[in-house]
């Protein structure tokens, strides 16, 4: 399985090497350069991924036209202790030919993506389905 490798420099930046051999860099949430992202925009950034994916693959296995699907992410800091609190996720359904029990198949299939499953029960997160 390939491998992300992170390298920190003096400044506190990281450069994070995805298998790809691209960087991406990273820098701690106090420093408020907002030059890069932060690490827990990767971590929402992966579960929006990972979702899209889910609904991708299950909108073709039940031969499913979700339309273009798009999403946004958001994690929200906790201060005591340090940590992600929450993640909001909004998955956007535009030009789709979804009945209801579609929308639920795509919807239940976002909730299942394995990095949503991998994150701590105490980590909320609050997805909203738009369609139009």
């Amino acid at each position: 399985m390939p491998m992300v490798r992170t390298e920190y420099s003096a400044e506190h930046a990281a450069a994070i090497r995805l298998p790809s051999g691209t960087a991406v860099p990273a820098l701690a949430p106090d420093t408020g350069e907002g030059a890069s992202s932060y690490p827990s925009d990767l971590l929402a950034a992966a579960v929006l991924s990972s979702m899209l994916t889910a609904v991708s693959q299950e909108a073709a296995r039940q031969h499913l036209q979700p339309g273009q699907v798009s999403g946004e992410a958001e994690a929200h800091a906790e201060a005591s202790p340090a940590r992600i609190g929450a993640l909001r996720i909004s998955l956007h359904f535009g030009g789709h030919r979804l009945d209801e029990n579609g929308k639920l198949l795509l919807e239940q299939a976002a909730m299942r993506c394995p990095v949503t499953r991998s994150l701590h029960p105490e980590l909320v997160v609050h997805v909203r389905f738009g369609y139009d």
